[in-house]
């Protein structure tokens, strides 16, 4: 024991810089293979051909206040309007994505106000306040309402609990499913109730299940409008009926989903769509909507599609050099301290240490050197996001390869050193 901490005090500086180095290229080979796998799975799962479609906008032409107020004082117009939106969500050409950022009034919220919906902007209604109703402190916290269809097409998956049961949400229970952001972790749990008013109808929010982290959707020209800090409620698969039992609520939310994005094939001609929606309009009895095309969708997203595969292979260019400049320079060191080691080698094979012993004192030397180079990099490791076992998984496989031809090589050295000095 006493030979290896005379070793360390004696090469420090160069097994020192050694470990630097390797555990910097590791570092970064580590961050390009998660960078690559991440990009990959980024364009396989929101950039593949499949999500290159046209995207469009549908619209109520509702401008005059009273003609909007009779309609949504109407059961059977708001019905006209449930069916064309069931229409569209059964088409096989286009596929309505109704989604709308809502805030929704908690009560007795548990988070901070890093929550508030008004947060950053010039409101005088931010903050908490106390309801005038309820007596009780409430904060209008983040909400995305969304469709099943656009809850899919935005390739969104919880990661803990489950999905809500979309085929069977029912409002007039007085209880929504809903999904938290991963930034609710640790202040709500699965199961947990929120109290909230929707669109002014008090309503309990139970959480069933809370998003993958960095979750984000394409909205309003947002190509990633993020939902870690977001309640996201789903839309019912039908608004027929919802307008019957209460008025209010029914208007509202009806022009909420129907006001939607959606997608179509881009071998549909604009005139295709036009006639596609004329169709359910003639046949629903709703024909007040106008149709905005939406190409900041197709445009953005053929900038990241680039950027991302350009990066990668940048990225990849960029490791594969220092590899080969970091590989020189670890040689070139290991050959330094076998230099500097001579000379303790010499003393022992003067005093009788066998050729063998001494292959496996230079072999347990540089062992301990990658011990702690290994001990380094898994410092380093707790900092990094941990994301990817694949990642990890070629790390180790290099460490461990590069760590056996530097021991190989310095025993052989060894050996080859003392068979010249034999002969």
């Amino acid at each position: 024991m006493n030979e290896f901490i005379f070793d360390l005090r004696r090469n420090w500086l160069a097994i020192a810089t050694k470990a630097v180095i390797v555990v910097l290229f590791l570092t970064g080979l580590y961050s390009t293979i998660s960078f690559s796998a991440s990009t990959q799975n980024a364009i396989i799962k929101s950039f593949s051909d499949g999500n290159n479609q046209d995207l469009y906008r549908v619209t109520d032409t509702f401008t005059d206040a009273n003609e909007f107020t009779e309609i949504r004082q109407s059961p059977e117009k708001l019905d006209q309007i449930g069916e064309f939106y069931e229409k569209l969500n059964e088409s096989k050409l286009v596929k309505l994505l109704s989604s709308f950022n809502q805030p929704i009034p908690i009560a007795d919220f548990k988070g901070s106000e890093s929550f508030d919906a008004w947060a950053g902007g010039d409101y005088v209604n931010g903050g908490v306040y106390v309801d005038q109703l309820t007596g009780r402190e409430t904060l209008e916290v983040r909400s995305m309402q969304m469709s099943k269809e656009a809850f899919e097409f935005s390739h969104l998956t919880v990661d803990e609990g489950q999905l809500p049961d979309w085929e069977n949400i029912d409002y007039s229970s007085g209880q929504i499913p809903v999904l938290l952001g991963a930034d609710y972790r640790g202040i709500y749990s699965v199961n947990d109730t929120l109290d909230g008013m929707f669109y002014m109808e008090p309503f309990s929010l139970k959480v069933v299940g809370f998003l993958e982290p960095h979750s984000s959707m394409f909205y309003q020209d947002d190509i990633d409008h993020f939902l870690d800090d977001t309640i996201v409620i789903p839309y019912p698969k039908t608004l027929r009926g919802i307008a019957k039992t209460n008025l209010d609520f029914g208007g509202i939310l009806s022009f909420a989903m129907i006001n939607s994005d959606f997608t179509a094939s881009k071998e549909m001609s604009s005139n295709d769509i036009l006639k596609h929606l004329d169709q359910i309009g003639r046949e629903t009895g709703f024909t007040n909507y106008a149709l905005i095309g939406v190409p900041q969708y197709l445009t953005q997203y053929s900038l990241m599609r680039t950027m991302l595969f350009d990066n990668v292979w940048l990225v990849a260019f960029l490791q594969v050099a220092l590899g080969i400049v970091g590989g020189l320079v670890v040689c070139a060191l290991s050959s330094f301290n076998f230099r500097r080691r001579r000379t303790v080698l010499n003393l022992r094979w003067i005093i009788g240490t066998s050729c063998l012993e001494l292959q496996k004192w230079m072999g347990m030397i540089v062992l301990i050197e990658w011990a702690a180079i290994g001990l380094l990099f898994l410092t380093v490791y707790q900092v990094l996001p941990n994301e990817g076992s694949s990642a990890v998984g070629w790390i180790i496989l290099i460490f461990a390869v590069a760590a056996c031809v530097d021991i190989a090589a310095a025993t052989r050295s060894t050996k080859l050193y003392f068979q010249r000095k034999i002969a």
